[in-house]
């Protein structure tokens, strides 16, 4: 992969290498966590109104156990953003938690392609190749965290279709030994000839962007394996959909609500523009429009 362009690159490149830093020498952490993707989750948190705006934060449910009863700035730049993301990152990947849901706004660019994007609602409608651009950096910055850990060939990136998935392997280059791959569609003939599992063949397994029969074929992958991998889905639209959906409904209350983790992960909504920007480990909650 290209070296990542301007200050937003080199905010990843170290914190990659501050993730390595950390698992390698904090005392009594083994350097690799894979034995650790098991675990539940506690209650739900609580929500917290930002004045000015209208956006809503949820908070993790032990804020308020150190006093923190006020609402939390938000980040306002990508910089600050990607910091955020970054260290949800960090902490899913370093306590090794066996389900991390993460969602951003389609095509938001945060630099790692491109130049970084404004942290502001949209005009219009990103277009395909401005969402599947979003997709794929979001996923970067996981793949360049793995790098950073020399554990590379520990993640398994799956994408919707083998299209995106060669975009990916143009656009990363060298990677350090993550896999890429397609996820089966299940409406193709033979779709199902190499499952999931199969194709994987990984401890880490990151789907992005999956279709709903394809969602529903990792949660079956995940209840299958009993929680002895770790699932991160980039970009599910398991949250703030606008219209009814009961198969992605179902999904969210079986895999995101239950078990899925936004990792510090506050579900904000400005307009009608559904934001998940990480900020303290806790848990998921149902958004509030």
């Amino acid at each position: 992969m290209a070296p990542p362009r301007g200050r937003a690159g080199a905010l990843w490149r170290a914190a990659a290498m501050l993730l390595g830093f950390a698992l390698t020498y904090s005392p009594g952490r083994p350097p690799w966590l894979l034995a650790a993707c098991s675990g539940r989750l506690p209650a739900a948190g609580r929500r917290v109104a930002v004045p000015g705006s209208r956006l809503t934060r949820t908070a993790a449910p032990w804020d308020a156990l150190f006093g923190n009863r006020e609402p939390v700035e938000l980040p306002s730049t990508m910089e600050k953003l990607n910091e955020e993301l970054q260290s949800s990152m960090m902490t899913s990947v370093e306590k090794a938690l066996p389900r991390i849901d993460m969602e951003l706004p389609p095509g938001l660019r945060i630099g790692i392609e491109t130049q970084p994007g404004k942290v502001a609602p949209r005009r219009e409608a990103p277009t395909l190749a401005e969402r599947m651009r979003g997709d794929r950096e979001l996923a970067a910055g996981f793949a360049m965290l793995f790098a950073g850990l020399k554990n590379s060939k520990s993640l398994c990136v799956a994408f919707r279709n083998p299209k995106l998935a060669n975009l990916a392997k143009r656009n990363w280059g060298d990677m350090g030994g993550v896999r890429i791959i397609s996820l089966p569609n299940p409406k193709q003939a033979f779709g199902e000839a190499r499952s999931i599992q199969d194709r994987a063949r990984r401890p880490f397994l990151i789907a992005v962007a999956p279709s709903r029969e394809q969602l529903l074929k990792l949660r079956e992958l995940d209840e299958e394996r009993g929680g002895k991998f770790c699932l991160i889905l980039l970009n599910a639209g398991l949250r703030g959909l606008a219209e009814p959906d009961e198969l992605r409904d179902e999904l969210a209350a079986a895999v995101a609500v239950n078990d899925v983790t936004l990792w510090g992960a506050p579900l904000l909504f400005q307009a009608a523009l559904p934001l998940v920007l990480p900020l303290r480990s806790g848990p998921p909650t149902q958004p509030s429009t």
